[in-house]
């Protein structure tokens, strides 16, 4: 049984920087080395972007051999070496990593969000951490991934630079009265803030709804708890009235993401139209990284600070009336922070392809709300059409390299 044992820093480096996986594959086994290889060379060509060379980073294993039969042991190997290291950031490379710092999630949810784990008997207890795909995953052929692993080493670096957590300070209100909603709302009116937008639910029922004139602060707008009102009905009503005059105001400035879907929920179920969506967060990103993923949650981990939330909407009424408050603080703070890139001069034309695709979102409502003329049986056919084509070039591909199917079989006795 090889033991492949933790290796401390060779050279120095400005930041303490370790770098954990969770057992050795068969190369690292072979070179007794934590990490080795084209994930070697991959991770090192990352932190090269930053000055940084893999010698001078520690590099360790929640499981010191491949047949993890050590795992205790190894773990507490692991929280010694680290304990002698002292790190500065943690950056964590696989799903069952993330786990031994105290997540039961997945890398790919809570990739970019830097956190310090509260479980003494986990090795990484009261180390500043951040997870990322590890170099394997940008070696299968993930086009994407090349771009975020380097977005969040870059996180992670920033971040080293102080053993504090660093958070985005919001508040929320989140028990308002209904003269305190309809204020606000009218105080959005006068002013015409550019406000962010969104809503929880769907056309069976919208539970409440969030709005956010500034990333640091949002207040939400409840309607239910459970099968219970939150106001009376009259004074729902009211509420129901004041927002209604600010989201069809022309003249407010509105941000959403995905704004089709609450534009089509509130359209189609409460007969608001909600004008003037000056900027959707969705087709934002899309238009600087059409590669990679648009929800959210992603964006979220990719342009903020904030921690990985998704999982609270799940919560009481009031973890989820939090939740819909952060997603339209977050949605503003994300859309502000791509204004600037839009203008980027080596992008000369994502600003004007951006306001073109804005412009598709009305039209593509009206046809949502009235439907639109399709020739079903003109469409059955043209698929067909496609598919019979699809079929040609791909015996022809068989042919070419030389493998015979049983339809070319069954084609050739025709």
């Amino acid at each position: 049984m090889n033991i492949v044992e933790n290796v401390f820093p060779k050279e120095p480096s400005e930041k303490k920087v370790a770098l954990v996986f969770y057992k050795p594959g068969e190369l690292e086994d072979a070179y007794s080395f934590p990490i080795a290889g084209v994930s070697a060379k991959i991770l090192g060509g990352f932190l090269r972007t930053f000055n940084l060379r893999l010698p001078q980073c520690f590099l360790g294993l929640v499981n010191q051999v491949t047949t993890c039969e050590r795992e205790e042991q190894d773990k507490l190997q692991l929280r010694k070496d680290l304990e002698t290291f002292q790190p500065d950031i943690v950056i964590i490379f696989d799903n069952e990593t993330l786990t031994a710092a105290g997540i039961k999630g997945n890398i790919a949810s809570y990739r970019g969000t830097v956190f310090i784990p509260s479980d003494p008997a986990s090795p990484f207890f009261n180390f500043k951490c951040m997870p990322t795909f590890h170099p394997s995953y940008v070696l299968r052929g993930h086009s994407e991934a090349e771009v975020i692993v380097t977005a969040d080493l870059e996180k992670a670096l920033q971040s080293a630079t102080s053993k504090e957590l660093q958070r985005p300070q919001r508040t929320f209100l989140l028990n308002p009265t209904s003269q305190d909603i309809i204020t606000r709302l009218n105080e959005i009116i006068e002013t015409k803030a550019e406000t962010s937008f969104d809503i929880e639910g769907g056309l069976v029922n919208i539970d409440c709804c969030s709005v956010s004139c500034d990333p640091s602060f949002a207040f939400i707008i409840p309607f239910s708890k459970g099968p219970d009102r939150v106001f009376p009905e009259n004074e729902e009503m009211e509420i129901w009235r004041a927002l209604s005059r600010m989201l069809m105001d022309p003249e407010v400035p509105k941000v959403l993401q995905n704004s089709l879907y609450d534009r089509f929920v509130l359209a189609y179920r409460y007969h608001i139209l909600i004008r003037n969506v000056k900027n959707d967060t969705m087709l934002k990103h899309w238009e600087l990284y059409c590669e990679m993923e648009k929800g959210l949650g992603f964006q979220t981990s990719f342009y903020t600070n904030e921690p990985y939330y998704k999982s609270e909407i799940k919560g009481d009424h009031l973890t989820r009336w939090a939740y819909c408050c952060k997603d339209s603080a977050v949605t503003l703070e994300i859309s502000r922070k791509r204004d600037l890139l839009l203008k980027d001069p080596n992008l000369p034309y994502a600003e004007e392809h951006y306001q073109f695709n804005m412009a598709m979102l009305n039209p593509i409502l009206y046809m949502e709300l009235k439907g639109m003329k399709y020739n079903y049986l003109g469409a059955l056919a043209r698929a067909q059409e496609v598919e019979n084509e699809l079929a040609v070039y791909q015996d022809r591909i068989n042919s070419y390299i030389g493998i015979v199917t049983g339809k070319q079989i069954g084609r050739a006795h025709v």
